[in-house]
């Protein structure tokens, strides 16, 4: 008989609206995101104000900010500048204020970026956050000049829970014979340590994703960096 009581009880739990009487509904954890963007990509010579692919990729991240999700901005050229720590409430105003307090000078974006540096410095912005902390990279993959190396770096990003994502984005008619990415990629494809081999290193060793170019696909980095930012929320 208690039995059976128990077996009733349960039963018309189960038939409650939602079930909520055996199970809450499981919110996902706030990210934590250092947004990394390689500000050595052209136009080298144009303010970030002109650069329509910053803007755009603002955008996405504006729109991905959950409530509780956290954002930074750090631009890579000869050191990374950061922006301050914006929230969901600040989705609206978030492109309009990095562009108007980032100023990042002309000769530092003529050169190769540091770009094991600037992660290794952005894993530092997050590293002590509650939450899924995470680092997002929009780069062409060159890396030159570091004082980290790249186990340094994965072991940095490790200790401290960090995963690193990165979004490859290339530099197609710059002036040096390439005029599409599968130019470009076919390029790089001839050196010993490439960029697309490079960030798939990175980020599969930290437990995050590569996403490299899909010239065929329309709304290619847009596309590329929602995937990239969803798969943080999941």
């Amino acid at each position: 008989m208690i039995c059976a009581l128990i077996a009733i009880g349960i039963g018309a739990g189960l038939c409650l609206p939602g079930g909520a009487v055996t199970r809450a509904s499981r919110q996902p954890s706030p990210v934590s995101l250092a947004l990394l963007y390689d500000s050595t990509m052209p136009p080298m010579a144009a303010d970030v104000r002109s650069d329509l692919r910053l803007k755009l990729i603002l955008n996405v991240v504006a729109q991905s900010l959950a409530s509780q999700d956290t954002v930074r901005v750090g631009f890579v050229a000869g050191n990374v500048s950061w922006t301050r720590t914006f929230g969901g409430e600040d989705r609206s105003t978030l492109y309009s204020e990095v562009v108007s307090n980032i100023s990042v000078p002309t000769a530092d974006r003529l050169r190769n970026p540091a770009l094991c540096d600037g992660l290794y410095e952005a894993v530092d912005v997050v590293a002590h956050d509650q939450g899924r902390r995470a680092v997002v990279a929009i780069t062409d993959g060159r890396s030159a000049g570091n004082i980290h190396s790249f186990d340094e770096l994965v072991a940095h990003a490790r200790e401290a829970h960090v995963s690193l994502s990165a979004v490859h984005a290339p530099w197609p008619g710059n002036g040096r014979g390439w005029t599409s990415p599968e130019e470009y990629l076919t390029y790089w494809s001839h050196f010993p340590v490439s960029p697309h081999a490079l960030l798939t290193r990175i980020t599969s060793a930290t437990g995050g994703s590569y996403l490299p170019p899909q010239p065929r696909e329309s709304g290619d980095l847009k596309q590329r960096l929602r995937r990239a930012l969803d798969a943080l929320h999941q």
